[in-house]
């Protein structure tokens, strides 16, 4: 766990399972987006900023972390053009009162803390504003405007030093008013950036977490799904006291029709397939499956062993009515499946994913003994 899976650059070989963001998200099964303290990369040693989100399952349970780093160089080129004064300073903390960024980027003050302090005392008060400190890096005094980039954690901190702005005490007024616009700036481009980011890091979730459970060539449910479907929907017919079926499906002779028409038209053939099994399920806790090769499966709650047969013969018309042609096969001239049924009825002893799939299987033996192209249960 920890290890990286996915992401925008080549992979390398690093667990972050020991970083602060990681453990959050695995300790706490909200979805909000966490910015993170700032840390050394350990893919090449700069310093950024961390925004993740906890990535779940579709039981809920955890499943990663998304992330998406920010080199602070950027907002420290992006800081340097503002114009603060020879003393003054430009920043973000997070409401820890953690050193996020800071302008002058004085050796060790990133990931320090101004927590005690006067100003930070002032910002976790008043949240926005304007007022007079003095640093405890650098301990110089300086007027100070300050405001939260919400809806993140942060807070951006700009000051003139007061000997700069009483050099001339005409030009304080502007001053002040240079140090809001510039806060207000910087607000509104820190707020522009971090959207963005957010933005690609859902749209990045949403890729994995479909690509996790469809299946690659039929675009329908893969094994993993499944197995993880099966599983909930057992305890859910032993707890509603309901019948549930399980389908099992082989393409007849599918090696002889990939030998026959090429593994091109074998998989063309396999997606039109699943096409049609999919089109017979009828309701959206029915789900049809790629098992694996030529063999696809469908779990049926609430349906008894009668039901499980007639959905079993019109998948089977479903295929025959693909029309698609196989001149090899020794049981027909078109393209044909055979299928296993099993049922859960009420009362029966529980019964494992396993023990159902396998007596799905073993009727699915059956039916190729006696001759394909037919439904056993």
């Amino acid at each position: 766990m920890g290890e990286l899976v996915a992401g925008q650059h080549p992979p390398r070989t690093h667990n972050n399972a020991d970083r602060a963001y990681f453990k959050y998200h695995r300790d706490h099964r909200d979805a909000l987006s966490l910015v993170g303290p700032p840390v050394q990369s350990r893919s090449d040693g700069s310093w950024v900023l961390t925004l993740s989100r906890r990535l779940n399952a579709p039981s809920g349970e955890f499943a990663g972390v998304v992330l998406v780093t920010l080199q602070l160089k950027y907002f420290q080129n992006y800081y340097s053009t503002f114009e603060v004064g020879p003393h003054g300073t430009i920043g973000m903390t997070n409401d820890d009162g953690i050193v996020m960024v800071r302008r002058p980027d004085k050796q060790g003050v990133i990931g320090t803390s101004i927590a005690g302090t006067s100003i930070y005392v002032t910002m976790r008060a008043r949240k926005h504003g304007t007022a007079t400190y003095r640093s405890p890096i650098d301990r110089v005094e300086r007027i100070s405007s300050f405001a939260p980039a919400r809806p993140y954690p942060l807070t951006v901190l700009t000051g003139f030093s007061v000997d700069d702005a009483l050099a001339n005490w005409r030009e304080t007024a502007r001053q002040r008013i240079v140090v809001a616009a510039l806060g207000c700036t910087l607000l509104l481009g820190v707020g522009i950036w971090l959207d963005l980011q957010l933005r690609r890091m859902h749209r990045n979730e949403a890729k994995l977490s479909t690509e996790a459970w469809v299946d690659a060539l039929t675009g329908i449910a893969n094994r993993r799904a499944f197995d993880h479907r099966l599983s909930r929907a057992l305890q859910d017919a032993v707890r509603l006291e309901a019948p549930l079926s399980v389908l099992m499906i082989d393409v007849d002779h599918f090696k002889l029709y990939n030998d026959t028409y090429g593994h091109v038209n074998g998989d063309a053939c396999l997606r039109l397939i699943a096409g049609a099994i999919a089109g017979c399920s009828r309701r959206s806790e029915d789900l049809a499956a790629r098992y694996g090769g030529e063999e696809f499966g469908m779990i049926l709650p609430h349906t008894d062993a009668a039901g499980a047969l007639r959905l079993a013969d019109a998948v089977r018309n479903a295929v025959a009515e693909l029309g698609l042609m196989h001149l090899s096969s020794p049981t027909s001239a078109h393209v044909t499946v055979s299928i296993g049924a099993a049922t859960f009825e009420p009362g029966e002893a529980p019964l494992s994913p396993n023990a159902i799939v396998h007596d799905a299987d073993s009727a699915l033996y059956r039916a190729k003994q006696k001759g394909r192209n037919r439904t056993s249960a």
